[in-house]
């Protein structure tokens, strides 16, 4: 590794109105795709209508569409995103639960969106890829920590199972392995970061590790 530069002019991806928060973004190896929480819609103070959008980002940084376009409905929030190397999975929370969307790989949507994780409850998730799949982590408003295992058109593979009835924090990674394992990193409530192992079986065995 060389020294740190500048590749391209750091400038914004949009100038729309109100406010553009939480963005997450992904690569399918010659581009990318950025999703945010957007408020363009609101026309109050409070910002009540907030929505998610997505763009595609060429390797040089140039948006297309510049102002993005909208991805989930008013209402939806915590959006995330990630890529098996041919194309994209969005997620985004709702009030009625966790929805997915597909993406090609020039980050434009290939279908609706689905409700893969029905629940009221749920505060925030993270997706993430293998190559082969998807994993999609949740928390509820307990804090609690849920996985679901997506197949590579972002719909459930499986049941969902909940990673421990202990209370953690809302923010975690999700990083993989050459063996397609993923492994959720998270901070508990005592300051311990924590290790949850998935393997890639069909029913996808969990191990747990603490780390300080």
């Amino acid at each position: 590794l060389g020294p740190e530069r500048r590749a391209v002019p750091i400038s914004a991806m949009t100038d729309a109105a109100w406010d553009q928060l939480l963005p997450s973004v992904a690569s399918a190896g010659d581009g990318f795709v950025a999703v945010w929480r957007d408020w363009r819609s609101s026309h109050d103070a409070y910002r009540g209508r907030g929505s998610c959008y997505a763009t595609h980002l060429s390797a040089d940084g140039i948006a297309s569409p510049a102002a993005g376009f909208e991805l989930f409905g008013s209402t939806a929030s915590s959006p995330s995103i990630a890529s098996d190397g041919s194309t994209y999975l969005a997620a985004a929370t709702t009030p009625l639960g966790v929805y997915t969307r597909l993406l090609d790989h020039d980050g434009q949507p290939s279908g609706d969106a689905n409700l893969v994780l029905p629940s009221t409850s749920v505060s925030s998730e993270i997706v993430a890829s293998n190559g082969h799949g998807y994993i999609l982590v949740s928390f509820d408003q307990q804090y609690l920590m849920t996985w679901l295992r997506l197949d590579s058109a972002g719909m459930p593979a499986g049941l969902r199972h909940l990673a421990t009835n202990s209370v953690f924090g809302q923010s975690a990674f999700v990083l993989t392995t050459n063996d397609g394992a993923y492994h959720v990193l998270f901070q508990d409530g005592s300051g311990v970061v924590n290790d949850l192992t998935i393997d890639e079986s069909e029913i996808g065995r969990a191990s747990w590790r603490e780390r300080v």
